[in-house]
């Protein structure tokens, strides 16, 4: 056997010890979180097959977990709706514990109070794991230590564990300003920079990735030395085995903390790891600065480890996912949201600088009471092969079976509810002009909710499912009319997304619900028009007068190219970070 072949092998055995030990501990919160993460991380066509075996068709809470997979969730939710309303106190248990999974809240109230008669210990731990969903970590807690048996203690450490990494005051040393007398760079040479964060390409294409692969490629052919290192045992938990623990994309160096060993059980005992293996790390690279980008588990293992070598740390917020999971119905009173909130605005306000994403972002940081003068904003950008991109709107017309001279309004997004497609497709029931296309690209939670609502609409809605990264640009080439319809929820109220601006790189121009970061970019690009949030009529009447105002259109498109080639490349953005660095104390050394 080659040298080659061999070190994979070793490599994927060490993985697959890793995720046995991730494994042990989605199972150690419930029998049916373990078996939710297996539906998912399945290929879809096996997933497939076993929908389709006898004895899950008859409607188990079982099939309810794979059709929910599969991106069924209304179909999920009949099938444990039924379970409640005509199974057993058994059948409701279950329910209850799936429903939970799923984070249908509401039903698994439901389910448990037709279920009393399941038994103590079924009951108290199903009722542990959905105060836990609920956002009531304590309460969970507790209830988990009531239960009977060596389950139910199990249970109350994973889940009093879980709710440490919550808590950054318990591994970050609180001190005063960073000492910087540890920095090791030569003299002369450019800055390196080590970017801390949670996913990353080839494995997850996301506007998260995207973001970090446009600033690190910038970054390298500006003369940084550029990393960027994963959460501990990405990408093994999504399900991806064999992958090295180095790899260098376009001169940017990947690093992936994939512990031989496995993973301890506990969200906070993973940070505590995590901590140790960045160390390693550093030692290794020896950066100049570390870079942490969204969420605060980032920021707490690089603050740790800054402050136990010297380094200065840098918190980009991208998001503030407190607000997402607020979103998706938390609980504002709860302890998960409270305590996630205030590790958030902790980890800001230890690091040395705060970066945001739009200024509706850094009013909110400050008003956290993160002092102003270290909040920075390094908006959204795009890569400058976007600009020179030579897509083929047409074929991709000719592929996907839309009429060429079709007026096609169009999303490229992960579809999640607050993306707001069911206000377009309410829309364009009402459109008078019955050549206006709508065309989605892209895959989510949503999606085959989406689907099945849009039957009535057959032969003038595209879906595409989730497309190759290399075939995007000929997507966005087929839209005349870019659509960022989402709802007006709290995280869509205070964070940009990245897909308008690759839309206006390709002089499409955008259409977009009044949401602070939406208008916020209107206002600096003038290169698009906004509508009411979630009012179908409002944005049906702005589409008709946009297939009427071709000129119109063309106009704003060029006008949103310029803005973008000239202000929103991250080889423009380069400067910003630079700025950035030399504030906090860097002594600069790119080619810029």
């Amino acid at each position: 056997m080659a040298l080659s072949e061999r070190c994979r092998s070793l490599r994927v055995i060490r993985h697959l010890i890793l995720a046995a030990s991730i494994g042990r501990a989605h199972f150690g919160r419930g029998p049916w979180t373990g078996t939710s993460v297996a539906w998912r991380v399945m290929p879809a066509t096996l997933r497939g097959r076993l929908l389709n075996v006898a004895q899950l068709k008859r409607g188990s809470a079982l099939n309810a977990l794979g059709l929910a997979a599969a991106g069924r969730r209304m179909e999920a939710r009949r099938t444990l709706t039924d379970l409640v309303e005509h199974g057993s106190a058994r059948s409701a248990l279950r329910a209850a514990e799936v429903a939970t999974v799923l984070n249908e809240q509401s039903l698994a109230r439901l389910a448990l109070s037709r279920a009393p008669t399941a038994g103590r210990s079924g009951l108290l731990l199903a009722e542990a794991r959905l105060l836990w969903a609920e956002g009531h970590l304590s309460r969970a807690c507790k209830v988990a230590g009531q239960a009977p048996g060596r389950r139910g203690r199990r249970l109350a450490r994973r889940l009093d564990g879980d709710r440490a990494a919550l808590i950054p005051q318990r591994r970050v040393p609180i001190i005063g300003a960073t000492d910087r007398t540890a920095r090791w760079s030569t003299s002369g040479a450019g800055c390196q920079v080590l970017h801390v964060v949670t996913k990353a390409l080839p494995e997850v294409q996301v506007g998260y990735t995207l973001r970090t692969q446009g600033i690190a490629e910038a970054q390298a052919v500006a003369g940084y030395d550029v990393h960027v290192v994963t959460r501990l045992g990405f990408p093994v938990d999504i399900g991806v085995l064999g992958s090295p623990d180095r790899l260098t994309r376009n001169s940017v160096t990947y690093h992936r903390l994939q512990p031989a060993g496995g993973l301890p059980s506990s969200a906070g005992l993973r940070l505590d790891q995590g901590i140790a293996a960045l160390h390693q790390l550093v030692t290794r690279v020896r950066p100049d600065v570390l870079h942490a980008h969204s969420k605060h588990d980032n920021a707490q293992v690089a603050l740790a480890v800054g402050r136990r070598v010297g380094l200065p740390v840098l918190y980009e917020a991208r998001g503030f996912l407190e607000e997402t999971w607020r979103t998706q119905g938390g609980d504002v009173n709860s302890d998960r949201y409270q305590m996630s909130r205030d590790a958030e605005t902790w980890c800001m306000q230890q690091a040395d600088l705060v970066v945001a994403l739009s200024e509706t972002m850094r009013t909110e940081i400050t008003r956290r009471g993160v002092d102003a003068n270290h909040v920075l904003v390094v908006p959204n950008a795009v890569s400058e092969t976007v600009l020179g991109s030579e897509a083929d709107g047409a074929a991709t017309r000719r592929h996907l079976g839309i009429s060429e001279t079709a007026f096609v309004i169009g999303v490229v997004s992960t579809l999640n509810d607050y993306e707001g497609v069911d206000t377009l497709l309410a829309a364009l029931r009402l459109v008078e002009h019955p050549d206006t296309h709508l065309l989605v690209v892209g895959d989510g939670p949503s999606a085959a909710d989406l689907h099945t609502s849009s039957t009535d609409l057959a032969g003038r809605v595209t879906f595409t499912g989730k497309v190759p990264h290399a075939d995007v640009a000929d997507h966005y080439a087929a839209i005349d009319v870019f659509c960022v319809p989402r709802h007006r929820t709290p995280v869509t109220e205070l964070v940009p997304p990245l897909k308008p601006l690759e839309a206006l790189a390709m002089a499409i121009p955008i259409l977009v619900s009044d949401l602070p970061p939406l208008t916020e970019l209107l206002a600096d690009s003038d290169a698009g028009w906004a509508v009411a949030a979630e009012d179908p009529e409002a944005w049906a009447n702005q589409i008709d007068w946009l297939h009427g105002h071709i000129d119109e259109r063309r106009k704003k498109g060029r006008e949103g190219r310029s803005w973008v080639s000239h202000q929103r490349t991250w080889a423009a953005l380069v400067m910003s970070y630079e700025r950035i660095y030399r504030q906090l104390g860097l002594a600069m050394a790119t080619s810029i």
